[in-house]
């Protein structure tokens, strides 16, 4: 315990289940949303959903200058038992963005007004975009004002009850939207209605909740103190500037495919990457769990403790990450053609191009989560920015100069994380960390990569024995290569402390059945 906060394995763990658990329902509900959309209507109207995403994601990011460094601070503030700078926070920023969100209020009115004028929109489809788009405008502007508040599950580490209010939400998006789509037409605009609406009702119930776990989250004129706002917005300017990069590579594709490609470009792209992102943001809403304690060691100068998080969080982000992108590369041809009934051929190669970066990438997981514990943003943006451009340029001359189309917006984004990411993130991130690359390998790589490599050839030699022509083959051999990519991490991957917990993990879920079973017997 530091201060008021909690610094504790376990709870990290309920933590991090939990929320992958909620991330999982997400991905089931997309999975199967993606594949009626573009089996039941045209590739133009199914691209106006990724276009119009992928401006208004870029929408929050201004935004974060003023919001990124609410929870990280008041976490801060909470370990050093300062509740009072708790509240002086909240009311500093808020009235900044409620004059914030008065502005993008007007901008994205102009902005929806003269969309075509900046996005290649089909003049038939021009009515849907505006919806949609004056719809997430304004769902940003109510909702932007009140995100200071909602930084209660954050610093209380309960995101136990995050999540349960997620899923809670997700199934109210999933009504609304089964009923539009089956219940009025199968039209793309629909996705957005639904999200929009489970968006306002989640915000409310956690503003309620969050501020009843932090109290001291409110607005009080006496409480403003404008010195502590310049403290907030240069961590927030920074942390901007690496988060508009992170969108570029993300969402940037689509726009430039939008104006150099063709609809069905589009379509691939945003279908072959989704495995990509879902991995990706699943792995990553498990960890966000762990940045609240180690904000507190760093309050408290726990450096060991904080370099074993880094060297540990790498091993399992690995881990985790590649039991899906090994086989998804080996048969994502397959994949595809099995979701999309073999149209869209482009989106299995795009697919394959973008796991393939988890190798180089996720080994360093945990470094966003150490820069923000640490409030060391500045010259990670710097080397974001630097990875991003190159990408954005790279894009740009392989599908407008090279007509690659959606494989060369894929292949770029490998392209730059392979080279540039250890020539300039890594020694950054060893240097922050407080660790050399031999320990690095030793401890993070070489085991998160080895159940990969084995695991790799169980796959290729399954897919040779039993060709993967339906989904039940498919499952198979999935299911040969997950069973020895995970006797290889059992036995050979995981260190001490890793076989600690799991033993302590293994027991205490059989006792949990065991009560379960008793309490049932019992009735």
């Amino acid at each position: 315990m530091t201060g008021e906060i909690e610094i504790s394995k376990r709870l990290v763990l309920i933590n991090s289940v939990s929320s992958l658990a909620a991330r999982l329902i997400n991905v089931g509900v997309l999975v199967w949303l993606n594949q009626y959309l573009l089996s039941e209507i045209s590739p133009e109207e199914y691209a106006l959903y990724p276009v119009v995403m992928s401006v208004i994601i870029f929408v929050p990011l201004a935004t974060s200058v003023l919001t990124s460094g609410v929870a990280r601070y008041c976490v801060e503030a909470k370990a050093q038992s300062d509740n009072d700078r708790v509240t002086a926070i909240v009311s500093t920023i808020m009235p900044l963005l409620l004059a914030v969100s008065s502005l993008l209020l007007v901008l994205g009115a102009i902005f929806t007004w003269q969309i075509d004028a900046v996005l290649k929109i089909p003049a038939d489809r021009l009515m849907d975009a505006q919806l949609m788009m004056g719809l997430l405008v304004v769902s940003l502007v109510v909702r932007l004002p009140l995100i200071p508040l909602s930084a209660g599950f954050f610093i209380t580490q309960k995101m136990v009850l995050a999540n349960m209010i997620r899923v809670a939400s997700e199934f109210f998006r999933i009504a609304v939207l089964f009923a539009l789509l089956f219940g009025v037409s199968t039209r793309v605009i629909w996705v957005v209605v639904a999200a929009v609406a489970a968006d306002c009702l989640r915000g409310a119930v956690t503003q309620y909740w969050s501020r009843k776990l932090v109290p001291e989250l409110r607005f009080r004129i006496r409480s403003i103190r404008w010195e502590l706002a310049r403290e907030l917005v240069s961590f927030g300017a920074w942390r901007f500037l690496s988060q508009l990069a992170e969108r570029l590579r993300s969402h940037a594709d689509v726009l430039i495919l939008n104006q150099l490609a063709t609809p069905v470009d589009v379509a691939s792209y945003h279908v072959g990457s989704l495995p990509r992102r879902q991995i990706g943001d699943t792995v990553t809403q498990g960890a966000m769990s762990l940045v609240a304690p180690m904000t507190a060691m760093h309050a408290s100068q726990n450096t060991g403790a904080l370099r074993n998080v880094y060297l540990r969080g790498g091993r399992i982000a690995l881990w985790l990450s590649l039991l899906i992108a090994v086989p998804g590369i080996i048969f994502s041809r397959e994949i595809i053609a099995l979701y999309l009934r073999d149209r869209y051929p482009q989106a299995g190669v795009v697919m394959a191009l973008l796991l393939a970066a988890f190798v180089v990438g996720y080994g360093h997981m945990m470094l966003p989560r150490l820069i923000t514990a640490t409030a060391n943003v500045k010259a990670f943006a710097l080397r974001t920015i630097v990875i991003q451009i190159c990408n954005l340029a790279l894009t740009l001359y392989l599908v407008g100069g090279l007509k690659m189309g959606a494989v060369g917006s894929a292949l770029s984004t490998l392209l730059t994380t392979s080279i540039l990411q250890p020539l300039i993130v890594w020694p950054l991130a060893f240097r922050i960390a407080d660790l050399g690359l031999g320990i690095w390998l030793k401890k993070t790589f070489w085991p998160g990569l080895l159940p990969a490599l084995i695991g790799g050839i169980a796959w290729l030699g399954a897919g040779y024995v039993v060709p993967v022509t339906g989904w039940i083959r498919l499952g198979v051999v999935f299911g040969i290569g997950a069973s020895v990519y995970l006797l290889v991490l059992r036995y050979f991957a995981m260190r001490p402390e890793d076989l600690t917990d799991y033993q302590n993990l293994k027991k205490g879920l059989v006792a949990y059945l065991t009560r379960q079973k008793s309490k049932a017997s019992a009735n």
